[in-house]
């Protein structure tokens, strides 16, 4: 996703779900589907439209989500928190 490349991931509640919004910025499919799996595939490889609207400009999702300065100041107020209970 960082390098604008479009995903297919397994929905996973609470993980993969919380990075990836199914049709917006990737595509989810549920957890043994090799069905689901195979079809997202063919479709990201057979039409370049629908992979460059998944991709591209989703990067921003991760620079958005998961910066460094967004996720360095994450890590330190949990650590403050911890420090003081």
């Amino acid at each position: 996703m960082s390098s604008g490349l479009p995903c297919v991931a397994t929905r996973l509640e609470g993980s993969t779900d919380g990075l990836i919004d199914d049709h917006v910025n990737g595509l989810l499919i549920e957890p043994d589907d090799e069905a689901g799996m195979t079809a997202s595939l063919q479709r990201l490889l057979t039409d370049a439209d629908v992979a460059a609207r998944l991709g591209a400009p989703r990067a921003d999702t991760v620079l958005e989500r998961y910066s460094i300065e967004k996720t360095a100041a994450l890590w330190l107020a949990a650590y403050q928190e911890l420090s003081t209970t």
